[in-house]
């Protein structure tokens, strides 16, 4: 094995790792405007969370529009096992 064989299996593979078990979802059908993609951490049953990002892409060019991260991204899965997109407010909370 040469030098540059080496070196993608050392770069490749710490990178597999990490991104191991992360799951990946595409929202098409919450916005009119957006579609959202969303990293997540880990998904147990129906509940995911951990580090996650939320990219926002327009429709109309797919073009990236806004993009969120958070140490503790928090949702749930629907029936069909993608993210839920019914919101639930409780008490106080506001939309």
């Amino acid at each position: 094995m040469n030098r540059k064989h080496l070196f993608f299996l050392a770069f490749s593979l710490p990178v597999c790792l990490i991104s191991f078990g992360q799951k990946t979802f595409t929202v098409n059908n919450s916005s009119k405007i957006y579609t959202a993609k969303i990293q997540v951490a880990k998904c147990e049953d129906e509940n995911c969370s951990g580090k996650g990002i939320v990219k926002l892409f327009s429709k109309k060019d797919g073009k990236l529009n806004q993009l969120f991260t958070s140490a503790d991204l928090n949702f749930v899965l629907d029936k069909t096992k993608n993210p839920s997109t019914r919101m639930e407010l409780y008490d106080e909370q506001s939309p």
